[in-house]
């Protein structure tokens, strides 16, 4: 099937995008995207993975997927190679052998076994901002992976399950010396054991503040509590309570409990703001964001250690993700019928908020609707809303006030610890950058929104389908995290139980910052119309 501009390929192993991909002829782009998907040659015949086309070149991938945001002379990072190579998971069984169960996405494009949005370097593993805006989706045992998308699971959540990991091995006199054996090889003198198990405590003890033996018996009680009510919670990180919590001393510590669905970021250069509430245009701004987001412990000495000039490389690179178009070649064709009734459905019920796609070449300025205009869940603006006392000299100030003033003084240090020129600096940022906390949401373009779900800034809707339903129709409780498709409805299935995968959780609507509530357009139509409006939304792109 031709579309214009780009070419959905059905040849020899796998459906791919632009991408001329065959048996026993492959082209040098295909070799590549094989080689850094560290694929074997019987997992080349198993037809079962698929690279959703970005846009992005073989090498452009690589950047995306795996280039560390660190100083290339930093002896720092997330976790030492040698510990994230040899860890067992907190379940037990290498850590970089059950990725899925920890959250993170395997073999995108990197032979080496790092997941999407890791990386290594000086014997330290990194990350980037690919580890949350990568998706893995899964239909029927194809597995497809889908740059810019969002993935679920949050940064505060991956960290928890390395700093499980590392508890569960320091605790366990067994484990502890099946992980010094895989580090320092059997020959390794009693030193050497004792200096590697003091540092582990040391690095727990400086990022969690415990001992693993009373961390373990947290974290065993957590479980049981998840056991006996037959749920476990959401995990959704505000990158906003992590700017103010790490970064506002103390005096201004916030937790709101908001759950915050991580956006896809295509075609994020036509945008001229940035975040659910748009409230920056501010590229460094989004730079210094997920490095505070992928370093372990968000401190502003901690960022220090990122490379402006890296978040700025892999930064551009991610500006290139186009949309992706819907795989038909996965999830069967479109029924085109349905979607012709759909556009006028289309222009009915959504055109007058959504556009379809955007502009080439030009910056668009989205529109914005107050809160109580869409009345969706509100507790995401609770974090902006409560003053900052005490930054930069000033007794109280607007959140929005802090971030401006906490920025100026972050990036004062930062260019100076990296010898950035005024020239550079101005390469580095938009002319006249801005923050607005404004109760506002952007209304995004539809383009790629297939692979967006779940829906709303919450991840409070499963499916396309439900959010076309009246709010009192729409599911109260689901299971969330899961990765297998419903192309029918347009999203995730929501009806697994928690056993069914790693990681299934319960959401529950009923739970502040995790309202389902609001967005009621077009959620008078019949079921025939909401599936040919379904139909429609496919198409758009190609």
């Amino acid at each position: 099937m031709e579309h214009e501009g780009r070419k959905m390929t059905t040849v020899g192993w796998t459906s791919i995008y632009g991408r001329n991909i065959r048996t026993g002829a492959i082209s040098t782009t295909a070799l590549a995207l094989v080689l850094l998907m560290g694929l074997t040659s019987e997992e080349v015949h198993a037809d079962t993975r698929i690279v959703i086309d970005s846009g992005l070149s073989p090498e452009e991938l690589e950047i995306y997927g795996h280039s560390v945001e660190m100083d290339a002379a930093a002896d720092t990072g997330l976790i030492r190679e040698a510990w994230f190579r040899a860890l067992e998971g907190y379940d037990g069984g290498l850590l970089l052998e059950n990725l899925e169960r920890e959250g993170l996405t395997p073999n995108f494009t990197d032979p080496t076994g790092m997941p999407i949005g890791f990386g290594t370097q000086n014997g330290w593993v990194g990350r980037n901002c690919a580890g949350c805006h990568s998706a893995e989706i899964h239909y029927q045992g194809k597995v497809m992976l889908v740059p810019g998308a969002p993935n679920m699971l949050s940064s505060g959540f991956v960290r928890e399950r390395l700093t499980r990991a590392l508890a569960a091995t320091a605790a366990d006199g067994e484990r502890l010396a099946a992980f010094q054996n895989r580090v320092l090889g059997a020959d390794a003198s009693e030193a050497e054991h004792k200096a590697l198990a003091d540092e582990i405590r040391a690095w727990l003890d400086a990022y969690w503040g415990d001992t693993p033996e009373n961390m373990m018996k947290d974290f065993a009680a957590q479980d049981r509590a998840y056991e006996t009510t037959g749920t476990r919670p959401v995990v959704g990180d505000h990158p906003f309570e992590a700017v103010r919590n790490a970064w506002m001393g103390p005096q201004n510590y916030f937790v709101g409990g908001s759950v915050v669905d991580i956006p896809q970021i295509w075609d994020v250069e036509k945008q001229a703001s940035i975040h659910h509430n748009g409230n920056t245009n501010s590229v460094l701004g989004r730079n210094v964001i997920s490095a505070i987001a992928t370093f372990y412990a968000p401190s502003v000495e901690a960022v220090l250690d990122a490379d402006p000039r890296q978040l700025d490389k892999i930064g551009k690179v991610s500006e290139k993700i186009d949309a992706p178009l819907y795989p038909e070649d996965v999830f069967g064709p479109i029924d085109r019928e349905k979607a012709a009734r759909g556009a006028d459905l289309y222009a009915q019920y959504c055109a007058a908020c959504h556009a379809t796609t955007l502009p080439e070449g030009e910056v668009t300025d989205l529109p914005r609707f107050t809160a109580e205009e869409s009345g969706t869940d509100e507790a995401y603006f609770d974090v902006f809303e409560k003053p900052v006392l005490g930054i930069a000299g000033v007794e109280s100030q607007s959140y929005g006030d802090a971030v401006l003033a906490v920025m100026a003084d972050f990036t004062k240090k930062w260019f100076e610890r990296y010898e950035i020129t005024p020239e550079e600096a101005a390469q580095l940022e938009v002319p006249n950058p801005y923050w607005k906390f404004d109760r506002v949401w952007i209304s995004r373009p539809m383009s790629g929104i297939w692979a967006a779900a779940p829906y709303l800034h919450n991840g409070s809707v499963p499916t396309m389908y439900h959010l076309l339903l009246p709010v009192s129709e729409r599911p109260k409780k689901f299971t969330y995290f899961s990765k297998e498709y419903d192309p029918v409805n347009m999203g995730f299935r929501s009806d697994q139980p928690l056993d069914a995968a790693p990681l299934l959780a319960t959401y529950d609507t009923a739970v502040r910052g995790q309202g389902n509530q609001g967005h009621e357009y077009g959620t008078s139509m019949t079921d025939d119309q909401r599936y040919a409006l379904i139909e429609y939304l496919k198409t758009i792109g190609e």
